[in-house]
């Protein structure tokens, strides 16, 4: 979005992406407006936010499509638009299961926005490279590259199970109690992998459709690439069949720009 003078203006937060009704209003507000969602590896974004609540002492909300749902208790399931706005408000309102169940808000937001105007970038690519990521987002909004000091690029991470909350530097004192890791609770247990594959299987599809970015290959590991009944050579294949399209549509750009198509 643009500003007075012509400023590009911009707004984040962690629960866009998983409000039901930000799309639309989003596209009202502004039709052209160009989204960039971050995504992490959907069982580690859960342990991670349990570990979060834990720490904050919060109301912990588990299974998404629970029957304390409201929309499971009220609207017909067998009605394919009520099943879709079901699994849209009731993950929504399981921030630590359903916040990571990715397919449902992707779709939501590309009923109302093209996925020209959604970028989607991964946590594990900015952990292992982040220039190539700031540069893809750079890209994206238009913007002139910036040069990033070295220190903000080699050590600024996300640690909230060691420093607490937010963004830290060097940090290297506890500032919350102990929690409990991984597979403390019952729902960490490896019998939920199967939600969570459900979950990678349905980015991988849109991937494969060109509506978002190919997930990275760590998403497919601990035995989930056997489980999805997939291969390295498959996902080599996707990744080709991507890299291919960006390709082509690049090219179509220049050409364009040279009045030749």
């Amino acid at each position: 979005m643009c500003g007075l003078a012509g400023e590009l203006l911009g707004d984040f937060t962690a629960t866009h992406f998983s409000c039901p009704c930000c799309p639309e209003r989003f596209s009202q507000l502004d039709s052209k407006l160009k989204l960039v969602a971050v995504l992490r590896e959907p069982k580690a974004r859960s342990e991670s936010r349990f570990t979060e609540q834990q720490q904050m002492k919060e109301e912990m909300m588990w299974i998404a499509k629970s029957k304390s749902c409201q929309a499971n208790r009220y609207l017909p399931a067998n009605i394919p638009f009520f099943q879709e706005v079901r699994n849209l408000w009731c993950n929504a309102f399981s921030n630590i299961i359903g916040w990571s169940n990715y397919p449902v808000y992707l779709h939501n937001w590309l009923k109302f926005f093209d996925k020209d105007q959604l970028l989607i970038i991964y946590t594990e690519q900015i952990d292992r490279d982040p220039l190539p990521v700031l540069r893809s987002v750079e890209e994206f909004l238009g913007i002139e590259p910036f040069e990033y000091p070295e220190d903000v690029l080699g050590h600024a991470h996300f640690n909230s199970g060691r420093c607490g909350y937010g963004w830290k530097d060097e940090c290297t004192e506890t500032t919350h109690k102990t929690v409990l890791k991984n597979n403390a609770h019952p729902d960490f247990h490896p019998e939920v992998d199967p939600y969570f594959d459900d979950v990678v299987r349905g980015v991988l599809d849109l991937a494969g459709e060109g509506k978002v970015t190919l997930p990275p290959m760590s998403w497919l590991a601990g035995g989930r690439m056997e489980r999805l009944g997939l291969t390295e050579a498959d996902y080599r294949s996707m990744q080709k069949r991507q890299m291919d399209s960006q390709r082509s549509v690049t090219r179509q750009e220049m050409l364009s720009q040279l009045h030749l198509v």
